[in-house]
């Protein structure tokens, strides 16, 4: 839809766009993603407001949610101060979702709800996953999945960053984040080579 061309990556069936941060779609399907009910469950958000949150320039990424006022949410098409406050409580009230759902909601390729799960109940908080070595982050994985499939997008960075600041639960730096992302890609993209 963006007009950039679609990429295969090896040992998978469907095309991709690689354009993550300029490809209108991509942005706003992380973005319902990051919203579902079992990700951050921000009820108050939906495929449409989220469309017009992006062409207004309000919002290129699920961490930008936690930057909009009451008055950005009332340049939104049907907003009056009633929707506009109840869309600000419910990005709020997503601030104490469960850790989790949190490492859920960012999007990271292949890691569903259940690895989510395991991960978070297996180091509990954020500096333990990203001081943990490749083969700690593998082992947790590899029961859950095949871990040659694995792969983490950097461009997660800015929505973990934001929603794990924002949840309370632990402070994400970009860098911490780069870290894990370094790890576990490095090594995965190594082990997929035949």
């Amino acid at each position: 839809m963006c007009g950039t061309k679609l990429e295969r990556i090896a040992g998978e069936a469907a095309f991709y766009c690689k354009n993550i941060t300029g490809c209108a779609p991509q942005i706003t399907g992380r973005i319902e993603h990051f919203i579902h009910r079992k990700a951050m469950d921000i009820d108050s958000l939906g495929e449409k407001t989220i469309e017009q949150l992006h062409k207004l320039g309000l919002v290129h990424s699920p961490a930008d949610l936690y930057d909009l006022t009451i008055k950005d949410a009332l340049q939104l098409e049907g907003f009056k101060e009633k929707s506009a406050k109840n869309l600000i409580e419910g990005i709020n009230r997503s601030k104490l979702t469960a850790f989790e759902n949190v490492l859920f909601a960012i999007g990271i390729r292949y890691v569903g709800k259940t690895v989510a799960e395991k991960l978070a109940r297996y180091f509990k908080n954020i500096d333990k996953i990203a001081a943990a070595s490749k083969e700690e982050l593998l082992a947790v994985y590899v029961k859950n999945c095949f871990f040659s499939h694995l792969h983490i997008s950097s461009c997660r960075s800015d929505a973990a960053h934001h929603a794990l600041a924002s949840n309370q639960v632990h402070v994400w730096t970009r860098k911490v984040f780069s870290t894990i992302t370094n790890r576990f890609s490095g090594y995965l993209a190594h082990s997929a080579r035949p």
